[in-house]
Formats: C-alpha cells, structure tokens, sequence
C-alpha cells in the first residue's frame, strides 16, 4: 500500500518482476488539479510486508507551473513627481494561447492596453499617472478567456512625492 496525508496526489503500483523472494514494482506519482501552484515537498509511505521494514518513506517535491503568470510579480514604478506619467511593460504567458478579457486596477491612475489576440504571450503595456503625494500600492489584475481559475496579479507600487 502506499500512504500519504496529502490528497492531492494518485498513486499507482504496478508489478514489473518477482524473483527468490524479492518484488519490483514501478510507483507512478500524478499530482492533481487541485495541487495548487507553487513548490511542494512531501512524503509518501510504501507499506511493505517485510517484517524487517514495514514502511519506506519516499520524498515527492516538484513545482507546479500555474496556467497563467505574470512578470514581474511586484512592479516598482518609482519615485515620481505628482502628474509625472511612468510606462512599463507586464509579460503575460500561458500554457496555451489566450485572450485577455480585462485589465483591473482597483486605483484610477492606471492605464492599460492589452491585446486582443489570441496568443501564449502578451506584453501589456501599462500607464501610471501619479495622483497627489503618498505611497501607491495597487494589484493590478489580468483575467483572461481561459475561465476564472486563470487569472493573473501583479503588485504595483510608488511613492509620489514633490
């Protein structure tokens, strides 16, 4: 058998040879589609009925590549002067083209102006124009055609000061 605390993991074992007492089996690890995004690092416990070892524990790490990423993740804008207009570039990807519906930001001073193509990466060309002095720190949200579990953020910042 084999034992695990994390549920998003199937496991299968398969038998490839028996020999004088010995077994081999070949363990097939899927994560998912609920494994979330990001690094794991877990344990799975073979349970054998070798009375010398009766479990083996096995370490499973590996990454989960979201559907959908944004870079950078954290945009710094700078330190502006109040109407000061600064320009930079998202990188949107995708494992499979997409389109993107809509560009968000909850603070009237950003301007987006995605693409309306069809593709596996976007460069979304993105405004700031510096309200009155004080520090900005603002998500900016990319929602795409892929559904709603694929949507990208980004956290924009500045300081705006004379």
């Amino acid at each position: 058998d084999v034992l695990s605390t994390n549920t998003n993991f199937e496991v299968e074992l398969d038998e490839t040879s028996r020999n004088g007492g010995r077994v081999g089996y070949n363990l097939l690890v899927r994560a998912k589609e609920s494994l979330p995004a990001g690094f794991f690092n877990d344990q799975l416990i073979l349970v054998t009925n070798d009375s010398r070892s009766t479990q083996v524990p096995l370490r499973v790490e590996g990454r989960v590549v979201p559907s959908l990423t944004v870079s950078p993740a954290s945009l710094f804008l700078g330190v502006v002067k109040p109407g000061e207009q600064v320009k930079k570039t998202l990188v949107v990807r995708g494992k499979q083209p997409f389109k993107i519906t809509k560009v968000a930001c909850e603070d009237g001073c950003f301007e987006f102006k995605p693409s309306t193509e069809s593709k596996k990466l976007h460069l979304v060309p993105v405004v700031f124009t510096a309200p009155e002095p004080g520090k900005i720190a603002q998500n900016i949200r990319i929602e795409t055609d892929l559904g709603p579990e694929s949507i990208a953020a980004c956290l924009a910042t500045a300081t705006v000061q004379e």
